[in-house]
């Protein structure tokens, strides 16, 4: 082991913090056991400006908080070095500021209790601050501040988020404690082991946490927190996160972490859902690991394109069927996954814009296939196009297309890119002859009710559609066919009318 005292701290015992370093851990060690290591202002300034260093240092991956002695991890507040005049003041005291951010959990270094005896008061709330607790067998936890008409003010009263919340107000109104097997029980701790284990068993835990790439362990610290506390919030974070995941180098290991750690869970339940178990009896590809390498295969620089690739066979958990000898179908995932994807992007209030071009993706991003099997009229390429929207969203859903051939057949997959070639050099030649990324029918609306001498209303827009459809199958049309059109359709209404 390797000592190292951080800024503030004093190996003497001046203050009564004692710093260690263990490769990326940080070891920080309350040292005022005649006190059951009490918080004074200074000790409590110097234990914020080594958090905030920390915080700062990209070597630190993870900090093990805890306490000399077998009988307190810490007792609370120093009342008599407060009596004495002594003060925290977090708007003046950097140190005192940090060590604020430490009880409320807001360190982005993740910080690991080691409880090696009691912890109340304050001593508590510095552990509600960490992330993950391991316990003494001989330690107990209470917030007494009660029994001399105080309340826990420092961070206690956020023991609701850690314990439920009936258990939280029997704790903080009668000032009780609990012992270390009631506080496991309860979700207060994570681990409760002999008392000499406590601090290795907190490394261990660390140097695991440290062995991840930091900063999607600071996201996950920073969602899973704010999840509880406010999953409004919480939602706009993981949206703002899952932009910069989704065009990263390593996607891969990024939509991992958010599987892994259960974050994906409660806000893209759709995504881990992908990870669907199979049986010998049933064959089909990995549909998460399929997910990603289509992800990984369009340009990191287009975010709504990613998120399309993302989000584009979520549709299939809900519409897997096992049908004879084997095989596996997925019929119509792509129109369950776009209603799927649109709710989603809803709830991580993305911007209507984006959630239309996404969504619109999703729905579309299996209409080439068709092409593929029986090749497609003039009109159908004009429908495709007209579908795509505008000629980004087109480029995108052809891209998207290749990218979602994954297979390892290279005759099936150079068959698809040749027919996805083919169309797209048989639109670049409409694109030549006609309008075609801007579709209209060849009379308007106000052509129309005068030509029929119609109101507005809904037999405008059911001409109207009648004339775009002949449009999209016919090619370009003069006004004089749209009026034969117009007046063939008039005729043919009426003769329908009871």
């Amino acid at each position: 082991m390797s000592g190292a005292a951080p800024a503030g701290a004093d190996a003497a015992g001046g203050v009564g913090l004692v710093g260690e370093r263990r490769g990326p851990v940080l070891v920080l060690r309350l040292d005022r056991p005649e006190s059951r290591n009490a918080l004074t202002p200074a000790l409590i300034s110097a234990l914020g400006t080594a958090v905030t260093e920390a915080d700062d240092d990209p070597d630190v991956r993870a900090i093990v908080l805890t306490g000399t002695g077998a009988r307190a991890f810490c007792a609370g507040l120093d009342l008599r070095a407060f009596a004495s005049g002594e003060h925290v003041d977090t708007a003046e005291d950097p140190g005192a500021a940090g060590f604020e951010r430490l009880t409320h959990g807001r360190t982005s270094t993740p910080v690991i209790g080691a409880a090696n005896g009691t912890a109340v008061a304050g001593g508590l709330e510095l552990l509600l601050g960490c992330d993950i607790v391991v316990a003494s067998s001989e330690a107990s936890f209470g917030l007494p501040e009660v029994k001399r008409g105080l309340f826990p003010g420092g961070g206690g009263t956020f023991i609701s988020q850690r314990i439920p919340l009936g258990v939280a107000l029997e704790l903080t109104l009668t000032g009780e404690s609990i012992d270390a097997a009631r506080a496991y029980e309860l979700g207060l701790v994570n681990q409760v082991v002999a008392p000499d284990d406590v601090v290795e068993t907190a490394l261990a835990l660390a140097e695991r946490i440290a062995a991840n790439g930091p900063l999607g362990v600071a996201a996950c610290k920073e969602l899973v927190r704010l999840a509880v506390a406010d999953p409004g919030q919480a939602r706009e974070r993981l949206r703002d996160e899952l932009d910069k995941l989704v065009v990263a180098p390593a996607v891969g290991r990024g939509v991992d972490v958010l599987c892994d750690t259960g974050l994906a869970d409660q806000f893209i339940p759709e995504v881990p859902a992908l990870r669907m178990q199979s049986d010998p009896a049933h064959h089909h590809k990995d549909v998460y690991a399929h997910t990603i390498a289509v992800v990984e295969r369009c340009p990191a620089d287009d975010l709504v394109l990613r998120l399309a690739a993302l989000f584009h066979d979520v549709g299939k958990p809900a519409t897997r069927r096992f049908a004879p000898g084997g095989k596996v179908t997925f019929h119509h995932h792509e129109i369950v996954g776009a209603k799927l994807t649109r709710r989603r992007l809803t709830e991580l209030r993305y911007a209507t814009r984006t959630i239309e071009q996404v969504t619109q993706l999703v729905a579309l991003h299996l209409r080439f296939h068709g092409y593929q099997d029986q090749g497609w009229t003039d009109s159908a390429v004009r429908r495709y196009v007209r579908d795509a929207g505008s000629e980004e969203q087109f480029r995108r859903l052809n891209v998207l297309t290749r990218a979602d051939v994954t297979t390892q057949n290279r005759r099936r997959a150079h068959a698809l890119q040749s027919a996805m070639d083919d169309l797209e050099r048989r639109v670049e030649r409409l694109r030549e002859q006609e309008e075609l990324d801007a579709l209209r029918p060849p009379l308007n609306g106000h052509q129309i009710m005068a030509h029929l001498g119609l109101p507005p209303g809904p037999a405008v827009g059911e001409a109207y559609r009648y004339l775009l459809e002949a449009r999209i199958d016919r090619g370009p049309l003069s006004e004089t066919d749209g009026y034969e059109l117009l007046d063939a359709w008039a005729a043919d209404r009426e003769r329908r009318s009871p």
